[in-house]
């Protein structure tokens, strides 16, 4: 909400550098500063917090033999790497998060060209936008909050977010841009997308184990992210007034539920497969570095 005004005054700046260096500049310094403040506040597991006594330190490891999820372990396995490769869940998981990160651009780098081509100036574009930073702000918290009270949805919120940011896309490819109230209505639909990533983060936190597959895992969604962003401003065209761009984007959306989907099958069934094996799950091995697949007591949680 604070960002598209603080965009403005940066970009009215003046002097020798362009508007958009000098907002450039700023996010540049900021995000470099506040790097150190992660660097010093956030440990790197349970055993070094610095905020938790000895005490509170147990019982943050105790919840692993809830979750099976494994403690770090610094060294690297071939095995978790080659089981990563082979999963079907990496790839559903890689893709889900490249085609729901396709909207960044429609949210972000063309934003303003979206709402100025209605008729607005700059300013008027950059307050528009405020609503959208409440927008992400709900989407980005209510969802993890009903899976944090329930350790269930995740699949199903993902595929209703997209499903409606779908909705917000198509009302951009094909409504003309002179019904102003409609166009808005489809960027607005068209931000619900904002809370799926985090979304795609719970899934992988939630139903990947072993600490080699899960680094394997995170690296190949992180650079899907980073994939994502980089394709979804190439494929927007102002010849054909972005038409292209918005139905490569919809493809995009419409394959990410596909993804969603298809996870939320093959987890249920392997859950099933193994509670007909080995019968419901129970406490194992908690603190061994096994990944999901080689714990017999892991449950995938959707």
């Amino acid at each position: 909400m604070i960002g598209p005004l603080t965009s403005y005054g940066f970009g009215s700046i003046g002097g020798s550098l362009p508007g958009w260096k000098n907002i450039y500049l700023w996010a540049g310094f900021l995000t470099f500063a506040w790097s150190f403040v992660v660097f010093w506040a956030l440990p790197d597991d349970p055993e070094r917090a610095r905020f938790l006594s000895q005490r509170e330190r147990f019982v943050a490891l105790e919840r692993v033999r809830d979750n099976n999820n494994g403690l770090v372990n610094s060294h690297i396995k071939i095995t978790h790497i080659k089981e990563t490769l082979k999963d079907p869940a990496t790839w559903l998981l890689t893709t889900c998060m490249f085609g729901v990160v396709a909207t960044n651009s429609i949210t972000g780098l063309f934003a303003s060209v979206i709402i100025k081509a209605l008729g607005f100036n700059n300013l008027e574009s950059l307050c528009l936008q405020i609503p959208v930073g409440f927008f992400g702000l709900c989407c980005g918290i209510l969802p993890n909050i009903v899976v944090y009270k329930t350790n269930k949805w995740r699949t199903v919120i993902l595929s209703t977010l997209m499903c409606l940011s779908i909705a917000g896309t198509a009302i951009l490819y094909s409504i003309p841009r002179n019904k102003t109230g409609v166009v808005l209505l489809g960027y607005y639909l068209n931000n619900f997308y904002v809370g799926c990533p985090n979304l795609i983060l719970a899934l992988v936190a939630a139903n990947v184990a072993g600490h080699t597959k899960k680094s394997t895992v995170n690296g190949c969604v992180f650079v899907a992210y980073c994939a994502g962003s980089i394709m979804s401003p190439l494929i927007m065209k102002a010849q054909d007034n972005y038409h292209s761009g918005f139905l490569g984007i919809l493809v995009c959306q419409a394959y990410a539920v596909i993804c969603a989907q298809a996870l939320h099958y093959l987890y249920l069934q392997r859950n099933k497969l193994r509670n007909a094996e080995y019968g419901s799950q129970k406490p194992g091995r908690p603190f061994t570095d096994e990944t999901d697949m080689e714990n017999t007591n892991f449950r995938y949680s959707v």
